[in-house]
C-alpha cells in the first residue's frame, strides 16, 4: 500500500512519455488533421483569424447563464476541401476528438460542410444542422464541392457552455505563441480540463495524462486562463431551446 502512490506517479510519467513518442512518430501532415491541433488553431488569433479561418465568439457561459457557448466560424479556400476518405488532407480540420460532457451543434449558414462522425463521412449544406452527441468521435472540414473563393460559414454551439469561452481563446493563443510546435503536455492538459479527448491517444493513456497533469501542470507553470488571450463575446447568439432543455442537468 505504501508504494501505491509512487507506482501511480511512475505509471503516469510513463504514459506521458509514450504519448509524446506517439506524437513524434506521426508525420506533421497527419498531425494537422488528426492528432495535433495544427493549422486549425495556427491560422490566426481568436479575435482576428487568419488566412484559413476566422471565428467570432458570440456567447459564452457568462452571457447565457451557462446554458450554451456559440461562435461563428468562417473557413476559406486556403484550408482546402475534404474528399470521400475524410478530412485528412485539409489544413484546417481539427483533430479527431470527443466532447465528454457537451453536445456540439453545427448550423450551416453558407457552403458545404463535411464531417466525420464515428468514422463515417457525411455532408450538410446551407440550412441544415448537424448534431454531435457527447462522446461521439468527430472532426470536420470544407466539403469537396466548394471552390477556392467560397467561404464555409458555420454557427457552432456547445450545450452546456461549461468553460468553452475560455478554451477557444487560450488554445489559439498557445499555438500562436509557440508556432507549429507548442508544448504537447500543455495542449493535452488544457483539453483534459475542458473535458475533450483526442481519439488518437489511447483512452487509458489519455486519462493517465489527465490525472498526472492535474497535479504537475500548475507546477510547470501551465495556466487554464491567460488574460492576454481573452476575447469578449459580441452577442447575437441564436440558441436552440431543445438542447438547452436536454442539457439542463449537465452543467
Amino acid at each position: 500500500q505504501s508504494h501505491r502512490p509512487f507506482g501511480i506517479m511512475l505509471g503516469s510519467i510513463a504514459a506521458v512519455a509514450l504519448a509524446i513518442m506517439f506524437f513524434r512518430m506521426i508525420p506533421p501532415s497527419e498531425r494537422t488533421a488528426h492528432t495535433m491541433l495544427g493549422e486549425y488553431f495556427m491560422s490566426g488569433h481568436a479575435s482576428e483569424g487568419g488566412p484559413g479561418f476566422k471565428f467570432k465568439i458570440l456567447e459564452n457561459g457568462e452571457t447565457t447563464n451557462g446554458t450554451y457557448f456559440q461562435l461563428l466560424d468562417r473557413t476559406t479556400g486556403d484550408c482546402g476541401v475534404g474528399d470521400d476518405s475524410g478530412c485528412g488532407m485539409t489544413k484546417c480540420s481539427p483533430p479527431y476528438h470527443t466532447h465528454l460532457r457537451q453536445y456540439e451543434v453545427f448550423e450551416i449558414l453558407n457552403g458545404e460542410f463535411q464531417f466525420i462522425l464515428e468514422g463515417n463521412v457525411h455532408r450538410a449544406v446551407k440550412g441544415e444542422k448537424v448534431v454531435v452527441p457527447p462522446n461521439a468521435k468527430h472532426t470536420f472540414c470544407r466539403g469537396p464541392s466548394m471552390k477556392d473563393h467560397e467561404e464555409l460559414q458555420t454557427r457552432i454551439s456547445l450545450y452546456p457552455a461549461l468553460n468553452a469561452g475560455e478554451f477557444f481563446p487560450n488554445i489559439v493563443g498557445i499555438f500562436n505563441d509557440a508556432g507549429q510546435n507548442p508544448n504537447p503536455l500543455k495542449v493535452v492538459w488544457l483539453m483534459c480540463h475542458h473535458h475533450i479527448r483526442l481519439v488518437d491517444i489511447p483512452g487509458p493513456v489519455h486519462e493517465a495524462m489527465c490525472v498526472m497533469l492535474s497535479f504537475f501542470g500548475p507546477l510547470l507553470g501551465f495556466r487554464i486562463v491567460d488574460a492576454t488571450y481573452a476575447v469578449e463575446p459580441s452577442g447575437g447568439g441564436v440558441p436552440d431551446e431543445e438542447y438547452i432543455q436536454k442539457t439542463a442537468g449537465m452543467a
